[in-house]
C-alpha cells in the first residue's frame, strides 16, 4: 500500500479545519496557506474531502470550508479512502493464480493479514487524536494554543498510542 500525495494534503487540510478555533470555516486560500497545500491541487483535495462527507464548503462572503463533523467521529482510513479509495495491499504477481507456487499461496493470508492491519490502524486513529497530539507536541509551530482548538473540547486517549506499522508516503503518480 502507498500513500499519496493527496493523502497527505488531505490529512494537513482535515487537520487545519478542526484546529480552527470555534470550528469556524477557512477560505481556501488560508487552507493552502496553513497547510502548506499547493492552490492548484487543493482544490481536487477539498472537493474529496467535500464529496466523502467529511468537510462542508458553503458560497458567500462568509463561506469556505468547514468540517462535517466533529474530528473524534473522522478517521484516517475515511480520509485515506476519500482521496485514494479503499484500500489495496499492492501485490502484483507475474504468474497466473492457476499457476502460481504453492508457497505464494500460502503467504496470500499474510498479505490479507497485512491490509487488515493497516486498516484497522487508519481506522482507529481519529482526527480529533492527531490533533490533540498536535496541539500538545506541535502548539508553538502552528500558532494554535491547545484551549483555543475547535477539538479541544472532545474526549480523548490520554497519551497518544505509538504507530505500530510505518507509513512511507509516496508522490502521487
Amino acid at each position: 500500500m502507498r500513500l499519496t500525495r493527496a493523502t497527505d494534503y488531505a490529512v494537513r487540510v482535515m487537520m487545519r479545519l478542526a484546529l480552527k478555533p470555534g470550528g469556524g470555516r477557512m477560505t481556501q486560500e488560508e487552507l493552502a496557506e496553513q497547510a502548506r497545500v499547493p492552490v492548484q491541487f487543493l482544490g481536487k483535495v477539498l472537493q474529496s474531502l467535500v464529496r466523502a462527507g467529511l468537510a462542508s464548503s458553503h458560497r458567500g462572503v462568509q463561506g469556505g470550508f468547514e468540517l462535517s463533523r466533529p474530528g473524534a467521529e473522522i478517521n484516517l482510513l475515511q480520509i485515506v479512502e476519500a482521496t485514494d479509495g479503499p484500500i489495496q495491499l499492492e501485490a502484483r504477481f507475474t504468474i497466473p493464480a492457476g499457476e502460481r507456487l504453492p508457497e505464494s499461496v500460502a503467504a496470500d493470508e499474510v498479505w490479507r493479514q497485512a491490509a487488515t492491519a493497516m486498516t484497522d490502524v487508519l481506522r482507529n486513529a481519529s482526527l480529533a487524536e492527531l490533533v490533540q497530539l498536535a496541539s500538545r507536541e506541535y502548539a508553538p509551530a502552528l500558532d494554535v494554543p491547545l484551549e483555543q482548538t475547535s477539538a479541544s473540547s472532545r474526549t480523548y486517549i490520554a497519551a497518544p498510542r505509538p504507530m505500530p506499522y510505518p507509513v512511507e508516503l509516496a508522490a502521487a503518480q
